[in-house]
């Protein structure tokens, strides 16, 4: 996704961020890290940081692009939550 100020580069379906640019200046991340661990999304449940709560990393099972109009995109990753 680039809207000419930011580019953010994604992994399909994970929805991993493996690439962020920012004003022509090249990858921002730690591009020697493997992809899946440059950028992620994370939740915690029952507690407020690492340290008292469960800490998972959201990887995705499926793409879509939800929504996209000239200056805007919506994106969805979405997986399937296993209990245990």
């Amino acid at each position: 996704m680039d809207n000419g100020i930011v580019q953010l580069t994604l992994s399909k379906p994970r929805g991993s961020i493996t690439g962020v640019k920012h004003h022509g200046v090249g990858n921002l991340l730690e591009v020697k890290n493997r992809e899946d661990g440059r950028g992620y999304w994370d939740v915690v449940w029952n507690g407020s940081d690492l340290d008292s709560g469960i800490f998972d990393i959201v990887h995705g099972t499926e793409f879509e692009v939800v929504h996209q109009v000239a200056n805007q995109v919506e994106v969805s990753f979405r997986t399937q939550w296993d209990p245990s």
